[in-house]
């Protein structure tokens, strides 16, 4: 999201060659993962074979293949693997996970895990055949004082129970042997994901719209964000032993544009209230309950390791707490016509222009309900992106229109704002593309993202669409496992309706905008009768020359 905000301007051509140098450098001799903690270990590591015995039950062998459970198998088998590698340079999330894996856990039906000893997400029994009944994530807004009470009780539990993964530092990309073995807190391996994942691809920050990262700005932000928040719900469930554990929504249309950060919602008893800089304050996120980890630190950030014991990165959540102030610089929050727009007028991936055959994965491609959900949508003639509710700097007010607000990147941004100590700086949590995650409300606000996909999905018999083999989008392939996760799966995997994974919203259905301004489909309308008219001129010309 910083990049939203400081696209357009020029880099010196020191500062360009400075970089160039220190990215060089970070590929000769960094790079980092997240692992199943029981395939951490060095010797592990150094065999590239991560296919361990249930702990649960040792007789099922490796990947529980004596049960009939899954195989030890190539990677190759389950993710796309055929990008190719920079021979000046390594990437460890390309071909994820090839550069630490080879050999993993391939599960047989509903069977899950990445040793095979669970179930898939919505199944349960010995054999994995019972469907669970299905979970509703409901509105954080109708939580009760003792709902509240519990899910931050939940919360300040997690972040400091040990998590099933360790973060794999190396330090030189040559000899795996090297690397140094963080443990991690539950909570804080989802944090450290998001961080890793949204890294910049090593081959730079594409002006013209292509994937910076694995995670965000093409066809993937969808599914990815899917699988992030089955994954919390998971590892949740196990660490607070709650298997009905599931997330709620914040549903930002309520605010019809302004938020009231005097609400109940931002109190010190929901999701934290503000002391004058900014700084959370409550029972439970505040400086000394709740630290963050990468950050903050520079975005664009791949010549970036994240240990997440450095405390140099350690500090407190921060968020804007000013009304007028977050909405003036960032604009309002998206609008029940927003939503309404999104989940009716769009393809799942299109750019009507048809220039070149990747257009449509791109973050500005049109009339596109994947970028509309994310935030972006075209490309001006200029090439300076406007994160503003307005939409798009010099683009035509009909296009302006079609565009509306952004839905999911305006209100990271307005939160994100920082404080009054940091006056028109983009100071706050939720701003960092990557560590943003350290602000619980992160997740809240991914959970009503993942909610319209579901609305979206409901009503759509679209696969998932994407580009395939073009290193330009690596991680965002219809079969492209997902970084850094594990046990893998693929955007394919993920682009179901959320009652496949067990899980449903009761998130309200959004009426029609009362408006007169022109809207995507009109637009479509418009394009087709200027067709038709273009089509009886030709004919006429013709007529007038042949005659």
């Amino acid at each position: 999201l910083f990049r939203i905000w400081t696209a357009g301007f020029k880099t010196h051509k020191m500062q360009a060659i400075l970089a160039v140098l220190v990215v060089a450098s970070y590929c000769m001799s960094f790079g980092e993962a997240q692992v199943p903690r029981v395939c951490s270990s060095i010797e592990i590591l150094v065999s590239k074979t991560c296919c361990p015995t249930p702990e649960s039950n040792s007789s099922y062998g490796s990947c529980g293949v004596n049960a009939g459970r899954g195989a030890c198998t190539d990677v190759s088998e389950v993710c796309y693997t055929g990008y190719e590698e920079d021979p000046t340079s390594i990437e460890t999330r390309l071909n994820w996970p090839t550069y630490f894996f080879t050999k993993i856990c391939k599960c047989n039906g509903n069977y899950g895990g990445f040793d095979c000893s669970e179930c898939e997400f919505g199944y349960t029994g010995d054999d994995c055949q019972t469907k669970l009944p299905i979970r509703t994530r409901k509105s954080i807004t109708a939580k009760t004082d003792e709902e509240w009470s519990t899910y931050n009780q939940q919360l300040r539990k997690v972040k400091k129970a040990l998590s099933r993964y360790a973060i794999v530092l190396p330090t030189n990309l040559s000899d795996i042997s090297t690397a140094i073995i963080r443990n991690i807190s539950v909570y804080d391996h989802l944090v450290w994901s998001h961080v890793f994942a949204a890294k910049t691809h090593f081959d730079g920050y594409y002006a013209d719209g292509s994937a910076d990262d694995y995670a965000h700005e093409s066809a993937g932000f969808p599914t990815w964000h899917r699988l992030l928040l089955l994954i919390l719900e998971r590892e949740f469930q196990i660490a607070l032993d709650d298997p009905d554990f599931s997330l709620s929504y914040w549903d930002w249309t309520n605010f019809q544009g302004q938020p009231d950060w005097t609400s109940l919602l931002f109190s010190d008893d929901r999701l934290g209230g503000y002391n004058a800089t900014g700084y959370l304050t409550g029972n439970y996120y505040d400086q000394e309950n709740w630290l963050t980890i990468c950050w903050p630190r520079p975005e664009n950030f791949t010549n970036e390791t994240c240990d997440p014991t450095d405390p140099l990165g350690i500090r407190a959540v921060i968020r804007c707490n000013n009304n007028t102030a977050c909405t003036a610089e960032a604009g309002l929050f998206p609008t029940e016509a927003d939503a309404y727009r999104a989940l009716n007028n769009y393809p799942l991936w299109r750019d009507n222009t048809g220039a070149e055959p990747y257009a449509p994965f791109k973050k500005f491609a049109r009339f596109s309900f994947g970028n509309y959900l994310e935030g972006f949508s075209v490309l001006p003639s200029s090439g300076e992106f406007n994160p503003l509710n307005s939409g798009l700097a010099n683009v035509s007010a009909t296009e302006s229109v079609l565009i509306g607000t952004l839905l999911h990147n305006i209100p990271h941004v307005i939160l994100g704002l920082g404080s009054i100590a940091y006056p028109s700086k983009v100071q706050g949590t939720m701003v960092s593309e990557g560590a943003s995650p350290n602000d619980p409300v992160f997740f809240n606000h991914h959970t009503m993202i993942d909610c319209l996909l579901d609305k979206y999905l409901k009503n759509t018999t679209e696969g998932y669409v994407g580009p395939i083999g073009n290193r330009l989008f690596a991680g965002h392939g219809p079969n492209d496992c997902l970084v850094p996760f594990f046990p893998l799966y693929t955007h394919v995997d993920m682009h179901k309706v959320g009652s496949e994974f067990g899980f449903q919203c009761d998130l309200r259905n959004f009426t029609a905008p009362n408006s007169t301004a022109p809207q995507p489909d009109g637009a479509m309308q418009q394009i087709a009768q200027y067709n038709v008219l273009l089509a009886a001129l030709i004919v006429f010309a013709f007529a007038y020359i042949l005659f």
